[in-house]
């Protein structure tokens, strides 16, 4: 079964189920084709259930958008004509004879992880529609530029020809946009003040995430949907501290977590968290040392308490790329089985920019890739970045503080993420949290904070 190639950036694998490998003839996916897959069979499964639960607007919708050349993967393309066909002749709809006729054999077992992990949600339709159909546009796109480097590359045409072909295939390709141009205001404006209202009428909790950290909750009002916070500092001010802190906290409350973890191992990232909650070395727990034999109790029933939370790690070097990112995170929502991620933390963005001849050009990229999550998922994404050591120049008071205060100025290799973040919140002296930018709300303040080194634990419970 040929994949129509498009750019593929994550070099790390995923190895598919049998049936898939048998539909497929072959064993494993890069992550970027592997999240594609399965946008295409939520979409696929989706689309049957909409139709079985009867939501015919919405059908008629997505048809109108999505086309069989939306699909990368021949098999799943194949099956969306057959529904196309359906559709045009007026019979009367049967899902399953689709599928069959599809895939004569295992069709419906093919079928059957995406409606058990996903269950009766075909009003999420529409969402899947959105995100296979941007990921259409991104290849068309990338497919004009492409054809502009090819003619560019020829030496046949002037650069006033080379110019004015790239502005009429752009703008062909602008034209060729199915879901019309900009947004209706007047449409998103009554649909957030109906929001508003049935939160209101109905007493539902706000649409924030709590840190937990209540002296940064009251300056901040928690983690909203789609923020993008840079969480900065000096190394060993505890910056690592204060997200495990914030990921522990979610999650005792049954909220789920995602941790990219870069600079720590999934153990030790556990044995953080377990350290926070008892009060029991981190460095104890990861050596086995004896002194651990009076602890055992505690670290036992905290154990216990972790073993049931909804957090999923993940710490191999294919992170440094962060394009996998997105797939992990759909990856994490079907194994913890939860219909969405509460937070998802990267540790940190200088590890996965090592190497790289222009660093400030790769933070940005890649600090835009985690943006971008943010903004797609409605995930609050929380990114650690490195501050350099020209805060260190201001001096030290006689306690051994830092005398002057950290700015955005300070963050090591920034490019411009200080402009992709939604917040930007220093660690400081282990006595204070910085607040340097807040896109909604109080948009700089010093937050009193204390950092209780034996728990490794931030400000109060």
């Amino acid at each position: 079964m040929n994949v129509t190639q498009y750019k593929i950036a994550a070099p790390a694998t995923v190895r598919l189920p049998s049936l898939a490998q048998k539909y497929l003839d072959r064993a494993t996916m890069t992550i970027a084709e592997y999240e594609q897959w399965n946008h295409e069979r939520r979409f696929l499964g989706q689309l049957f259930i909409a139709m079985e639960q009867g939501h015919h607007d919405k059908v008629v919708q997505v048809s109108g958008i999505i086309t069989p050349e939306t699909f990368v993967f021949d098999m799943h393309s194949t099956c969306y004509n057959l529904f196309l066909e359906w559709q045009r002749s007026g019979e009367a709809w049967d899902a399953l004879r689709i599928i069959e006729t599809a895939w004569p054999e295992g069709g419906l077992t093919y079928f059957s992880h995406v409606i058990d992990v996903l269950g009766q949600i075909g009003s999420l339709l529409e969402d899947t529609m959105r995100i296979l159909y941007e990921r259409q546009r991104k290849r068309d796109h990338h497919a004009v530029i492409v054809e502009h480097e090819k003619r560019k590359a020829s030496k046949e045409f002037t650069s006033e020809q080379l110019q004015a072909q790239l502005a009429a295939a752009l703008h062909d390709w602008e034209d060729a946009d199915r879901l019309g141009q900009g947004t209706n205001i007047r449409e998103e404006m009554y649909n957030l003040i109906c929001d508003l209202e049935t939160q209101l009428v109905e007493n539902k909790a706000p649409s924030y995430t709590k840190t937990g950290i209540v002296e940064l909750d009251e300056t901040i009002s928690g983690l909203m949907p789609s923020d993008y916070v840079i969480l900065a500092g000096r190394p060993g001010s505890g910056k690592t501290s204060l997200a495990t802190n914030i990921a522990e906290n979610i999650c005792a409350r049954g909220g789920a977590v995602v941790f990219f973890s870069l600079e720590m191992t999934t153990k030790q990232v556990i044995a953080r968290i377990l350290q926070q909650m008892t009060g029991v070395s981190a460095e104890w727990i990861m050596t086995g040392d004896p002194r651990l034999r009076n602890h055992l109790p505690r670290l036992a029933h905290a154990s216990g308490i972790v073993a049931d939370w909804k957090i999923k790690v993940f710490d191999h070097a294919a992170l440094a790329d962060v394009d996998c990112c997105p797939a992990l995170l759909e990856q994490a929502k079907h194994e913890l089985r939860v219909e969405k991620i509460d937070l998802a933390v990267f540790d940190h963005i200088g590890e996965a920019t090592k190497g790289a001849v222009d660093k400030q050009a790769e933070t940005t990229r890649k600090s835009g890739i985690l943006r971008d999550l943010a903004k797609a998922t409605e995930v609050p994404v929380i990114c650690l970045v490195q501050m350099n050591r020209e805060i260190e120049k201001g001096g030290r008071d006689e306690d051994g503080f830092l005398k002057r205060l950290p700015q955005t100025s300070d963050l090591r290799d920034a490019g411009e993420i200080e402009e992709q973040a939604s917040k930007v919140i220093f660690t400081h002296n282990k006595n204070q949290l910085v607040l340097r930018k807040n896109r909604f709300g109080v948009s700089e303040a010093e937050i009193a904070c204390a950092f209780v080194g034996e728990k490794t634990r931030w400000g109060t419970r």
